[in-house]
């Protein structure tokens, strides 16, 4: 009986979320569809090596593995391609360099440069929304979320290299196919785990001067008075922009006067814009999300919950 590794579903679903950024609206997602292709042919690689035996594919698999780490980062940083950039080549000049010069550290070298890239992920995951300014406020928490499931699958990709390394020096890789059997079902586990400690992690709060909290009245006047709340398409680079500001100061300043993270603040004004409007007129509660800038009724239901407690339509029958 044909035997399907897992490792080719996780390539499937690599490919299949490639697809769904390659048709997305948002632009300059190329990043992360590189990682996701990327993704799923390293996982491919791995799975027809050591589910059908193909050890001459052990040749390839260092080179994809070198890049999917950088790829990770650089699709939640989104830059532009310039020389800064190559920067993130180094995990795979080092390859290159250890194949002729000490082949048997090849894999310790990957599976460091893994956990460097989950540090710099969860840095930049810690930071909420705040932390991507570029992503409309409205898919911030799905990109979060993205941010943290990409930090688990490098650091079990990392783990697994640090153990097949060591393995390669004492054993001569004797149990490499093992490890990765089990690296491949200890992903699942990870994958969980990292998701049940974001939904119960709160966001870093950043602190700032005296300084920051004189800059909240601007911010806050713009925001209200110009109506940008109700952009569906804002993001933290937009009320800069608009602002004038950098966008680290405008996130601060809105810390530290509200103790939200932005997201939290716009969706905030959304909700109070939803009262007045549900008091005031008698359009449906459908109607009432997209005026107020929510692009979804789920996302509004939400909010509504954990900004009044109750669910839109009950507040509207007790307002009444």
């Amino acid at each position: 009986m044909l035997m399907i590794p897992l490792t080719y579903v996780f390539a499937a679903l690599s490919l299949g979320g490639a697809i769904l950024v390659a048709r997305s609206e948002t632009p300059r997602w190329g990043w992360a569809a590189a990682f996701l292709i990327l993704f799923a042919f390293q996982e491919f690689l791995v799975g027809t090596r050591f589910g059908y035996g193909k050890d001459m594919l052990r040749e390839v698999q260092p080179f994809t593995a070198a890049l999917l780490p950088p790829l990770g980062y650089l699709a939640f940083r989104r830059p532009a391609f310039n020389w800064p950039v190559c920067v993130h080549l180094l995990p795979f000049v080092a390859v290159c360099f250890s194949i002729p010069l000490w082949i048997e550290g090849m894999d310790l070298s990957l599976g460091f440069a893994n956990l460097i890239y989950v540090g710099l992920l969860v840095r930049l995951a810690l930071r909420g929304s705040d932390g991507l300014a570029w992503v409309n406020l409205n898919n911030a928490r799905v990109a979060v979320s993205l941010m943290w499931i990409v930090a688990a699958v490098l650091f079990v990709s990392g783990i697994t290299d640090v153990v097949i390394g060591y393995d390669f020096l004492v054993n001569s890789g004797a149990n490499t196919g093992r490890i990765a059997g089990i690296a491949s079902t200890g992903s699942l586990a990870v994958l969980v785990l990292m998701w049940v400690l974001y939904s119960r992690s709160k966001p870093k709060q950043d602190r700032s001067d005296a300084e920051q909290a004189l800059m909240f009245p601007k911010v806050d006047d713009v925001v209200r008075g110009e109506r940008l709340f109700a952009d569906p398409d804002i993001n933290l680079s937009r009320m800069a922009r608009r602002l004038h500001m950098p966008a680290r100061d405008v996130s601060k300043a809105i810390n530290q006067a509200t103790e939200l993270n932005v997201s939290q603040y716009v969706n905030g004004l959304r909700i109070e814009e939803a009262c007045r409007v549900m008091q005031t007129t008698e359009i449906s509660i459908t109607e009432v999300v997209f005026q107020c800038g929510f692009n979804t009724k789920s996302n509004f239901n939400r909010e509504f919950l954990r900004v009044k407690g109750v669910a839109p339509s009950v507040w509207r029958k007790e307002a009444a």
